[in-house]
């Protein structure tokens, strides 16, 4: 089975690109059990978020207010991970 995740969004809260929402592009043409989002504040350290095979968007719940992050995604399956997407630059809204 082909499994192929054409986007995954960032929430309302984020903007990331002109159009004031942010997304990471990354298509798959291997079936992959689960995806993970790895990010981090501008000066943070690097965490992961895992999703599971059916997942085609995610919002990221827990991110501070007015914030740079980072963010990127790669894919699993049980022979490893596969090579990661962009690095998208974004800034949560607020102060």
């Amino acid at each position: 089975m082909e499994m192929c995740a054409s986007s995954f969004s960032i929430g309302d809260g984020v903007r990331g690109d002109e159009e004031g929402r942010g997304k990471v592009e990354y298509d798959l043409t291997l079936t992959y059990p689960g995806f993970v989002i790895n990010y981090k504040q501008e000066a943070g350290d690097w965490e992961e978020y895992k999703l599971g095979s059916r997942a085609n968007n995610h919002i990221l719940g827990g991110l501070i207010c007015g914030s740079k992050y980072q963010l990127f995604i790669t894919a699993f399956n049980k022979i490893g991970t596969g090579k990661p997407s962009e690095i998208l630059q974004a800034r949560t809204k607020g102060t």
